[in-house]
């Protein structure tokens, strides 16, 4: 059966106008959790599917002091939230058309492809505050809702984890976005 399916427009829109609109009033993880909240909200546009198909993968981690969420979506949209040391958040768009993209594309299919493995496992919650400087949480999107899953990094860094194959997942979607970046 050929599915076709699309990030809704109108969300898409949202999403962007909150991506640049500075929210200098709020404390930083305020700001983090506001943008973060909308990539969450997020919501698929289709007539028939599963409802537990994951059409995006969302994660939140921090590596040192930088806070970082990567929004994969079904469509090959890669975008990234990044907050340096606790600093202002700011949001990395990878266009899908772009050329330079490729490999960040193929590592986000990777991962919401990967994730199917740990829907299973994962708890079917509401959106969460940003976590703990020492976890790494998987949101995954689904028509049921949001399903997180989390662990320790450093259990997921030691292979005492479940997590471990999907958060190797991350991290080369996390260099390829870096590699990618063009100020």
């Amino acid at each position: 059966m050929n599915q076709h399916f699309t990030i809704a427009i109108l969300s898409a829109g949202i999403l962007l106008i909150g991506c640049f609109t500075n929210l200098p009033t709020q404390p930083i993880k305020s700001q983090l959790e506001a943008r973060r909240d909308m990539l969450l909200n997020t919501r698929l546009d289709t007539a028939i599917v599963d409802s537990n198909f994951i059409y995006g993968v969302i994660t939140d981690f921090y590596d040192y002091k930088d806070f970082y969420s990567h929004a994969c979506f079904i469509d090959n949209n890669v975008i990234v939230l990044q907050s340096r040391n606790g600093g202002y958040a700011n949001f990395l768009n990878f266009p899908v058309n772009d050329e330079d993209n490729l490999y960040v594309t193929a590592a986000a299919k990777t991962l919401i492809n990967n994730s199917k493995e740990l829907l299973s496992s994962a708890e079917l919650k509401p959106n969460l505050p940003l976590p703990d400087s020492n976890y790494v949480r998987f949101n995954f999107l689904t028509l049921k809702g949001i399903y997180v899953i989390e662990d320790t990094k450093d259990a997921i860094e030691n292979g005492n984890s479940k997590l471990k194959s999907l958060y190797t997942d991350l991290q080369v979607l996390h260099t390829e976005c870096a590699a990618a970046y063009k100020p």
